[in-house]
């Protein structure tokens, strides 16, 4: 990976760390076979917060998608992803970006209350949309 790009990410993860409280692992997350996570954070052995940070990703969709066989498999676990999503990727990718956040809210009706997906958008070193974030969190973690 290039700097540039982990600095990015290293940079956006931190801001995510501090407005929810939280340290993630700085090393992806494996979800078997079907791929890794960027950030992954463990509230307790069955509570898991995913932060996937599209910044170049052509395919945001599949990072989306590839928690739903993890879920499958894995009938204890909850998952709470985070997306943040850079604005060249929305840009460039914008079908696929909206296709990640549809996915994501057909997961949360698929898992009820095992799964749910908050979407952020960045641009340069601002991230929006994040007001609810910790509330939100909360709540997933309050109901399960």
């Amino acid at each position: 990976m290039k700097k540039g790009k982990r600095k990015s990410i290293d940079d956006i993860t931190k801001k995510i760390q501090h407005k929810l409280g939280v340290k993630f692992e700085k090393k992806q997350y494996p979800l078997g076979k079907w791929g890794k996570v960027d950030r992954c954070h463990l509230v307790n052995s069955n509570i898991l917060i995913f932060l996937e940070i599209e910044i170049g990703q052509s395919h945001p969709d599949t990072n989306v998608l590839k928690v739903w066989p993890y879920l499958r498999q894995n009938r204890r676990v909850h998952v709470f992803l985070i997306q943040v999503i850079s604005s060249k990727c929305l840009n460039d990718y914008r079908s696929r970006v909206l296709l990640s956040e549809w996915t994501g809210n057909e997961l949360k009706k698929q898992f009820h209350r095992r799964f749910h997906y908050y979407r952020i958008d960045a641009n340069g070193g601002r991230l929006s949309n994040t007001e609810n974030l910790h509330a939100e969190f909360n709540g997933f973690c309050k109901d399960n």
